[in-house]
């Protein structure tokens, strides 16, 4: 899933999932996270598109906890968040 830092599609990195977690690559960092370490993905407004921006907070493995902003689409953001259990 491409995720970018404005509405005019400058990316920033992706999500990957896969079974039981998720990879995401967020300017220049990868962060893997289990599915059960995602707090919250909350959509803060929509934008036009179809897109949405995003805050996702989530612990890594190693116990960090991160609090991410971006923008996605609306399609891909319902998709994370039923994988996560948040929607």
């Amino acid at each position: 899933m491409p995720l970018y830092s404005d509405i005019t599609g400058t990316s920033i990195g992706a999500i990957d999932m896969y079974e039981g977690g998720l990879r995401a690559a967020i300017d220049g960092q990868t962060y893997m996270i289990p599915l059960d370490y995602v707090e919250s993905i909350t959509q803060e407004r929509d934008l036009a598109l179809g897109k949405a921006q995003v805050k996702m907070v989530a612990y890594e493995v190693m116990g960090l906890k991160h609090e991410f902003r971006f923008i996605m689409s609306g399609v891909q953001l319902s998709g994370l968040k039923k994988a996560c259990g948040k929607g």
